[in-house]
């Protein structure tokens, strides 16, 4: 991760992965036809892949924007003012999208509430609430990454300690029901800047032998969010658990950025071409996904018996995103999908 790879494959790779896993979280395709006697059959296979799998996608894309803007984001401000302006005008564009959105398919204006402003609009029928908290909590995180990075060295260590422990702390707390921490929260994400730092830092003695501890750690992790936080005997309904505020979720984003500085991979056009336009198939896929819910499952659709609605409205709802971005993609758009 060298200042100017933004176009390494390998950062394009993390990007595909995580942004598919992101739309395997939110169009949950696997609730349709067949699967459903898979997961009745074994809880392990939901929890791995709904409460982990899926959910380190948005760690991941935070931490990896923020270990590349403090490769290259030195001491003038020059470069944060850049970057937060461009950060800031996706939040905005994209919230009046969601605004628009929501006036189109309700008929009215969404009632005034505050908290649209850091959660990118107001939440839409079906479908849930808008994507673009992640817009807010990286310009927070941004900005604070380049004040982290302006500190004394020998201050950075202490601090970025003490916010890695404090965070494991909450979200311990949080496990346990005794601290109740919102997905789009900072309090989830505020430990992936120093994170980023070290990962930057270190970069020069980072070695594949360092993933298997780190990897064993991780999935020691997994196993006791398992224990702790799927019923038994397993079933369906996992017992309520912090979506992001969850050690096991930072370890498995850490393990991931590791693992893209360490090994090597072999190249993937379509993993490749989905993290280089990640941006625009994470920006749309819920309003395909709503039109799909909204318009079409009303047919229920089935083939003997078992219900197609959700294999079929993810199957749409990507289809129609990915189509979508390929033309945003060839006008002057494309710094809205790219």
């Amino acid at each position: 991760m060298t200042p100017n790879a933004e176009r390494d494959f390998r950062l394009d790779l993390v990007r595909g992965v995580a942004i598919a896993l992101v739309l395997l979280w939110h169009t949950q395709p696997f609730n349709g036809l067949w699967i459903p006697h898979l997961y009745q059959a074994s809880g392990w296979a939901l929890f791995l892949l709904n409460m982990q799998l899926s959910l380190i996608a948005v760690p991941t894309l935070l931490l990896l924007s923020l270990t590349l803007f403090v490769a290259r984001c030195g001491t003038s401000g020059a470069y944060l003012r850049r970057r937060l302006k461009r950060i800031g005008l996706l939040l905005v564009t994209y919230s009046v999208v969601q605004v628009v959105f929501f006036i189109a398919i309700r008929g009215q204006l969404p009632s005034l509430n505050v908290s649209y402003l850091w959660m990118g609009g107001p939440p839409l029928p079906l479908v849930g609430d808008s994507v673009f908290y992640f817009l807010f909590d990286l310009f927070c995180l941004t900005a604070l990454a380049w004040l982290y990075m302006r500190l004394p060295a020998r201050a950075q260590n202490p601090l970025g300690i003490t916010i890695v422990v404090t965070s494991f702390a909450l979200f311990c707390l949080a496990s346990t029901g005794a601290l109740d921490i919102p997905y789009w929260s900072l309090a989830n994400f505020a430990l992936y800047v120093p994170l980023a730092a070290f990962l930057h830092k270190s970069r020069p003695s980072l070695r594949p032998a360092h993933l298997g501890p780190l990897l064993g750690l991780w999935l020691g992790t997994v196993a006791l969010d398992l224990v702790l936080n799927s019923p038994f005997p397993f079933s369906l309904e996992m017992a309520p658990t912090p979506i992001y505020g969850r050690v096991s979720i930072a370890l498995g984003a850490f393990t991931v950025l590791l693992a893209a500085q360490t090994l090597e991979f072999r190249r993937s056009w379509p993993l490749e071409l989905a993290g280089r336009y990640s941006l625009g198939l994470y920006a749309y896929h819920k309003y395909f996904l709503y039109l799909f819910t909204a318009w079409l499952a009303p047919l229920s659709l089935s083939v003997r018996g078992e219900h197609l609605n959700p294999t079929f409205a993810a199957l749409f709802a990507v289809a129609a995103t990915v189509g979508l971005v390929g033309v945003l993609a060839r006008t002057r758009l494309r710094a809205l999908v790219a």
